[in-house]
C-alpha cells in the first residue's frame, strides 16, 4: 500500500467520524455538510475524501480534517466525562432519609414533603 493510499484511507476514517453522530435515516449528503462546517473545507472537498475520489489530497485540506478531527474527539471525551460523572452521581445518591434531611437549609422541607 502507497503512502498516498494510506493517508486517503486515514482521512476517510476521520471524515467519517467527523460526521458523528448522524440520525438514522439521515442522508449521507447532511452528514457531509456537517463534516465540511465542522472542517471548515467546502461540501465537495469532503465528498471526495468520504468517497476517495482523489488520487492525492491537497496538504491544506489534510490538514484540516485532522484540526477538525482532534476537536470533535477532544469535544466527545468531554462530553463522556460528563455523562460518566452525571451516571456516578445518580447511581450512588443515598436512599437514607437522614442523609438528605440533615442538608437542607432551614426551613426547607426535607425531600419526601417536597412538591
Amino acid at each position: 500500500m502507497s503512502t498516498a493510499e494510506l493517508v486517503a484511507d486515514e482521512l476517510q476514517a476521520k471524515v467519517k467520524r467527523l460526521a458523528f453522530p448522524a440520525q438514522p435515516g439521515e442522508p449521507v449528503k447532511g452528514c457531509l455538510n456537517r463534516v465540511a462546517r465542522r472542517a471548515g473545507v467546502t461540501h465537495t472537498e469532503a465528498k471526495r475524501i468520504w468517497y476517495r475520489e482523489w488520487r492525492v489530497i491537497p496538504a491544506h485540506i489534510a490538514d484540516k480534517i485532522r484540526d477538525a478531527w482532534e476537536r470533535h474527539e477532544r469535544q466527545i471525551d468531554k462530553e463522556l466525562a460528563t455523562e460518566k460523572t452525571r451516571y456516578w452521581a445518580l447511581n450512588h445518591c443515598s436512599t437514607d432519609p437522614e442523609f438528605y434531611s440533615e442538608r437542607t437549609r432551614e426551613g426547607d422541607p426535607p425531600p419526601d414533603q417536597l412538591g
